[in-house]
């Protein structure tokens, strides 16, 4: 039989978007209204400040963490600690009044991914 592991004590306020990527063993999830991204490497937990509310983790790719933010899709390159944007939400929804909430990779390139009203 199974057991559960606690991997992290860490209280989110809205915790959402939880990855896993399989390759390397990498576990991430933010807390949205904390502006907060986890990275869990092995038994190490990192936390990193984003510069916006960031729904859900995307993907990994070449070293850098794809995420969906209140401003379309973002990379971060974990190891510089740099924040690009890649896509931006179509204008009518880029505004405070909306965020992101939920996506998917589709394929290589290829995100689908919703808006609500915050």
């Amino acid at each position: 039989m199974k057991t559960n592991k606690i991997i992290s004590n860490i209280k989110s306020e809205l915790g959402e978007g939880v990855y896993y990527d399989n390759n390397n063993d990498f576990l991430l999830w933010v807390d949205i209204n904390k502006l907060k991204l986890f990275f869990v490497k092995g038994s190490n937990v990192q936390t990193y400040k984003t510069p916006e509310q960031i729904s859900s983790v995307l993907d990994i790719h070449d070293g850098k963490i794809i995420v969906l933010g209140e401003s379309g899709i973002l990379s971060f390159d974990y190891k510089l600690g740099l924040w690009e944007s890649l896509h931006n939400t179509p204008g009518q929804y880029k505004t405070k009044e909306f965020r992101s909430n939920d996506g998917i990779k589709i394929k290589e390139n290829l995100y689908i991914y919703g808006v609500m009203k915050k």
